[in-house]
């Protein structure tokens, strides 16, 4: 998917217009943004979202002795 800057900006707009007039309240994860994403209306927020949902909860060093 390929999508400008401004495009992307756009969308976070309609998506935070959608929020605030919603009844459902607000969202309390990413798995629950994910499950609520229109993919054919807000596919950036859609790739962001899954991007998110990959990364690491935590972090882990090694201790060198």
């Amino acid at each position: 998917m390929h999508m400008s800057f401004d495009d992307f900006k756009r969308e976070v707009t309609r998506w935070r217009h959608l929020w605030r007039m919603s009844k459902d309240g607000n969202l309390q994860t990413l798995v629950e943004t994910l499950d609520y994403t229109n993919v054919g209306l807000y596919p950036g927020i859609y790739v962001v979202t899954t991007t998110l949902l990959t990364y690491p909860v935590s972090t882990c060093v090694v201790e060198v002795a």
